[in-house]
């Protein structure tokens, strides 16, 4: 005996129903979909566990913006400078004491980026800007 099987699918959700007949099969889709609608419903109403909503800018960011906008245009990158250094000058300039390994992603983001020059082993590095 042939077996029916409707399935809607949407997002996350999958709803079916199995019938004997084409008949009942048909009979059932305006429930199929009112359930689909009302799981969907359901669904949008709980906040997503495990989703992070990040606030405002990265640490990281707002530390490049402060070298780029006043480190580098002065000459406090003439000699070469540490992380501790840069992060100490930030800190007195925006009066906000960032986490060192923000301070040192901006700095290595301005390495990559052509900007700084670095001297010294991994770890203790010290950047100063590049000769044009």
């Amino acid at each position: 005996m042939p077996k029916y099987v409707i399935t809607l699918e949407s997002d996350d959700v999958e709803v079916s129903c199995e019938a004997a007949s084409k008949e009942e099969a048909l009979s059932h889709v305006d429930d199929l979909v009112e359930i689909q609608k009302a799981v969907l419903e359901k669904l949008k109403q709980k906040p997503k566990a495990g989703v992070s909503r990040r606030r405002g800018r990265s640490e990281a960011v707002e530390v490049l913006r402060v070298l780029e906008e006043q480190l580098i245009p002065s000459s406090f990158f003439s000699q070469p400078r540490s992380t501790g250094e840069v992060r100490e000058k930030v800190a007195e300039l925006v009066n906000v004491k960032f986490q060192s390994r923000k301070v040192s992603q901006a700095l290595g983001i301005l390495h990559q980026k052509n900007i700084l020059a670095r001297v010294g082993l991994r770890g203790d590095y010290k950047y100063y800007l590049k000769k044009k």
